[in-house]
This record gives C-alpha cells, structure tokens and sequence, in this order.
C-alpha cells in the first residue's frame, strides 16, 4: 500500500480491522512510501487497543551498497534505521563483496538491528515472530569499539525487553575500566527536549552518550561525544533509549531521576 495520504491510509484500515477482523495484519509499504510516518498512523489514537506493532523487517538488496544515489536517499536510509531485523535479497546474483558491504552497513547502524537474515528462506513461523527464532549475528564495526580495548561501546549485546509504558527498561555493565548504563522507555512515553538537552549537558564533560527520544517536538537524536551534543530528527520507533559510557558515571538512581523529570506522564 502506499502510505504518502495518512487519512486515506488510516481510514482504509479501520474499515479492514472492522471488516474482516484479522489475527495478524502484514503491511508492505510502496517503495516510496515512508516508513515512519506509517509507523506513526499505526500507533494513534484511533488504534490504541485494535493493534500491537510487531516486527518491522526491512529488504535490502546488497548490489545498492555500490549504489550512491540509493545510500543518500532519506527514504532507503530511514527504512533501514527503523527495522528490527534485516533480509538480505537477491544474494544469489549478488557478490560477495557486495553482501559483505551490505553486512557491514547494517553492522554499523544505530539503534543496532536485532537480527539479521543472510538471504535465507523464511518459513511463516520465522517470519511472524522471527525474534523467537534462531537468526544470524550481526557483527558490530571496529568504530563501535574503546580504542585499545576491544570493548563495546554500547550496549547492543544485551537481550531485547520491550519496556513497559512509564518502566523502563535498564541495562548496566563494567569492563576495562568503564562503565555502562542504558535506559529503554516504551514508545508511548513522551520526554520534554529542553529538559533533556539541560540534563545532558549537566552530565560530567567526558561521558560518551547516544540517545533516541519521543519528544514533545517528535522523535529526536541526541548524540554526545567529546562535550559536544547534536541534534537531528531521527525515523526510529520502536522505543526511546539512551546509552552511556564513561570511566565514572553518576549513581544509576541519579540518572533515573533525571530522566523520569525529563519525561511527561502519557503521550502529548
């Protein structure tokens, strides 16, 4: 379907989900069509309680890694950046090079994907509730690394938990020296983003900090390192999270605090 009119979209499934009252509803969007946005119609008001949003799985043709015009486009990448897992397409006429790249780009995306399906066949079990099933690693670039330590950067290697609306969900961890914290909050969960800018930059200056928030202006990243914070508008969706990692971290009851002040009671 195409998903460019938001109301004609949203009408069309109301009318669906009234009709036919399916148990699983598979959406797949035009090419063109962005996936955010649909994201966005599929989690409003008016399917609060008729839907549960599930896997988002992406295809991605390894022969457009050599493809500029596709790696610039704001559709090719947002789609990407959303997806829980990703299927590699079309790697019997691919190279290898080119499915080595294609691994690579997905390796190196943040929010890191949960898996990662190297063109494989899918049975229908896999592909409704393809985290329940075995997938492969996907491996994480030398960049997401401590220079001479080897040691993640973030904390993609930790078990996915879908948080809860107002628990979130919270990871920690210490090797080498540093230390780890990651928060997950349920979609639904709203930030104020002048709140959460003044509480990052309050943070100690050699903190290293990524952060996804449904704000009060949308969804945003917050991407702080060596002392400097950037801003942009991000496609993600699944949930706000942040991660942290330093040689000294303040208290994790601290940090909550910090975020629970940030963030607003229910959706805006």
């Amino acid at each position: 379907m195409c998903c460019q009119l938001a109301f004609v979209l949203q009408a069309g499934l109301v009318n669906l989900l009234h009709r036919s009252r399916p148990d699983r509803l598979l959406i797949e969007p035009s090419g063109l069509g962005h996936p955010a946005g649909l994201l966005d119609v599929l989690r409003s008001d008016s399917f609060k309680g008729a839907l549960t949003l599930s896997e988002v799985i992406v295809l991605l043709d390894p022969r457009r890694m050599h493809d500029d015009r596709a790696l610039q486009h704001e559709t090719f990448r947002d789609q990407l950046a959303l997806a829980d897992g990703v299927v590699l397409s079309m790697t019997d006429i691919a190279s290898q090079q080119q499915i080595q790249a294609a691994q690579d780009y997905v390796g190196g995306l943040w929010p890191a994907k949960r898996w990662l399906r190297n063109g494989r066949f899918m049975t229908i079990e896999q592909f409704l509730q393809p985290g329940a099933h075995w997938q492969d690693e996907v491996k994480r670039p030398e960049a997401h690394r401590l220079k001479g330590t080897g040691q993640v950067l973030m904390l993609d290697a930790y078990d996915y938990r879908q948080p809860k609306p107002g628990k979130p969900v919270h990871d920690e961890g210490e090797s080498l020296g540093f230390a780890s914290h990651g928060w997950r909050w349920h979609p639904d969960d709203v930030f104020d983003l002048d709140r959460l800018t003044r509480g990052i930059d309050d943070l100690p200056g050699d903190i290293r900090l990524k952060g996804i928030w449904h704000t009060t202006v949308g969804w945003k990243s917050l991407n702080r390192s060596q002392g400097y914070l950037a801003l942009e508008d991000v496609a993600w969706r699944r949930d706000s999270r942040v991660e942290l990692i330093g040689q000294r971290l303040p208290e994790a009851d601290a940090l909550e605090s910090m975020w629970q002040q940030c963030r607003i009671a229910g959706p805006c």
